[in-house]
């Protein structure tokens, strides 16, 4: 044979090995031969009541944390997503080790069901003493070998004429027709989202399976309303149930009521433990990893309409999706005085200054005119308790403004260092306005018609000067950021008269906070100045400037030096 023949052939006799035997007819349901990570399944039918022929052997290999494997199979009604039969019941997981036999009848009313079989990690066993620890840490009594796996799986078969297996994706397709909207089979690392709308109140059964923790949920499913973009319903713990299989599986089935509106499903997942790659035991259900609402009554269903896709309002500031050591912002004018939704999250602590956070200000004046940071509507954002979210409504005058976001060197969307929050997609600020009486414009090129003189971006080690003509008598504002302590300042702006003497100086003492740390030092007030001409200085040390800080930059980053407005 030639050599080329002989890796083909080695190839395919090697594929066939690793392909699980999973066989069946209309009278019996074999799964056998698997692999760990493996989950298969099929259905069946019971034309009426009557007994199912479940047997086949289930496995629990090795105590050592790092080695235990588990075989094991369930069964689940369709309809109710119930389990009606597992064969985890015939043998402990904590304290049995070994290969099990199972050979049950097990009588099943008329209707159909659907078959699972896995082998899994088993490693999420609680351990409550030393006694557990050492059962865990020593070997096992059994190691797994694979001269073992064509041995275990089950096989499931009913009595003639009343018992026959139906296509499984038929099963899950009905069972999925009468929902409402279904986010299922998520895998990892997955936004997903789904509409639906509703022409009077309503009730719905949301049933939603994913991943948590004793302090939070991980994987999460929330409905929005499109029209406001509020929250009006959130998976959490207290609502909660264990889903089966690994301790973190959980599961939610509620009942709530929604107004006439439209909403939008949302799951988000982390990046392991899913339907695409479990690594503890999956859950019960494990095709409904995700969230699913069906109506809760026929006249419920009949207030089901396609969703209404121009009900959605688009946010009319997003900087969203923001990675680490980000700095990015984005300028607005309203039209009109506005109601304007403010939804931002971003990391930090309540007591504390925030690492991530959003801002907006004047554009015309600098002036801050909303902050995440030290808002008294922060709360938890969901995940890690350091994610923190704002959501909420506030009204601004007509007027130009700049939307700010900030982030530090870690903890960002797609680079989490702790659990992501519920939302990860809109780690930034994102700015709704209603209506269409608002423009867009780059902040960046915005420079303020009242701006009488301005030193700004001011980096490490400059002394500038720049010359301003006041033409009569008049007050001015100044606006400046710099650095300073107690003892002094170090990075400080003044203003000189044609003779060199000096009018008015920042010092630590006249100024304010800025926001991050504590040094960044501003002042923001108005002054009276002459007649005349004048200079205007700004000087900075050799660190801690713009684009070049080494504690938390200030809010209004752009502006650090000064600015003088006409008033």
């Amino acid at each position: 044979m030639h050599i080329y023949q002989k890796h083909i052939f080695y190839l395919i006799a090697l594929f066939l090995i690793n392909v699980s035997v999973f066989a069946q007819d209309n009278e019996k349901i074999e799964i056998y031969n698997l692999y760990p990570g493996d989950l298969e399944h099929s259905a069946f039918e019971v034309l009426e009541y009557s007994t199912v022929h479940i047997k086949g052997k289930a496995a629990n290999y090795g105590g050592n944390l790092k080695e235990k494997i588990v075989f094991y199979g369930w069964l689940i009604d369709s309809k109710t997503r119930q389990i009606v039969w597992d064969a985890r019941e015939d043998f402990d997981f904590e304290d049995e080790d070994g290969m099990f036999d199972f050979d049950d009848l097990e009588p099943l009313e008329a209707g159909t069901y659907e078959v699972y079989y896995t082998c899994n990690n088993g490693n999420d066993i609680d351990i409550k003493n030393f006694k557990d620890f050492i059962s865990k840490v020593l070997p096992g009594r059994n190691d797994f070998r694979s001269k073992n796996r064509p041995e275990l799986g089950i096989t499931v078969s009913g009595e003639e004429g009343k018992f026959r297996v139906v296509d499984f994706q038929e099963v899950i397709n009905n069972v999925m027709k009468n929902s409402i909207v279904s986010i299922n089979r998520v895998k990892d690392n997955e936004d997903l989202e789904a509409g639906f709308s509703l022409k009077d109140k309503t009730t719905i059964r949301i049933y939603s399976i994913g991943e948590g923790s004793n302090e939070s949920i991980i994987d999460l499913a929330w409905i929005s309303d499109v029209k406001t973009n509020q929250i009006v319903w959130k998976a959490s713990l207290d609502k909660s149930t264990h889903a089966g299989g690994g301790k973190k599986n959980y599961v939610i089935n509620e009942k709530i009521e929604l107004p006439k509106g439209s909403y939008q499903l949302h799951y988000s997942s982390d990046d392991s433990h899913s339907f695409e790659d479990w690594n503890v035991m999956p859950p019960n259900d494990p095709l409904f990893w995700g969230a699913t609402i069906w109506a809760d009554s026929e006249k419920d269903k009949n207030n089901v309409v396609q969703f209404k896709v121009e009900d959605v309002i688009k946010p009319m500031v997003e900087l969203t999706k923001v990675g680490d050591s980000q700095y990015l912002s984005q300028g607005f004018k309203l039209l009109k005085s506005t109601e304007i939704k403010i939804l931002c999250l971003g990391e930090g602590t309540d007591g504390d200054d925030l690492s991530d956070y959003g801002w907006i200000v004047n554009a015309d004046t600098k002036e801050l005119v909303w902050s995440m940071n030290n808002n008294k509507k922060l709360e938890h954002a969901g995940g890690t308790k350091k994610n923190r979210m704002v959501n909420e409504t506030i009204i601004l005058e007509k007027g130009n403004y700049i939307a700010y976001y900030s982030t530090d060197d870690s903890h960002s969307y797609e680079d989490w260092n702790a659990s992501a929050p519920f939302d990860r997609t809109r780690w930034g600020l994102t700015i709704w306005a209603g209506g269409k009486d608002f423009e867009l414009f780059d902040s960046k090129d915005y420079k303020s018609k009242n701006i009488i003189a301005e030193i700004i971006k001011v980096k490490d080690n400059e002394d500038i000067e720049k010359a301003f003509t006041l033409s009569k008598d008049s007050k001015i504002r100044i606006f400046a950021i710099g650095e300073g302590t107690r003892s002094g300042m170090d990075d400080y702006g003044w203003i000189e008269d044609s003779e060199g003497d000096v009018v008015w100086e920042m010092t630590y003492n006249n100024t304010e906070k800025a926001g991050g740390a504590s040094k960044n030092k501003l002042f923001n007030k108005i002054i009276s100045l002459d007649a005349g001409n004048y200079t205007l200085h700004f000087i900075t040390d050799g660190s801690h400037s713009y684009n070049s800080w080494n504690s938390a930059p200030p809010e209004n980053q752009d502006s650090y030096g000064i600015s003088l407005f006409s008033e």
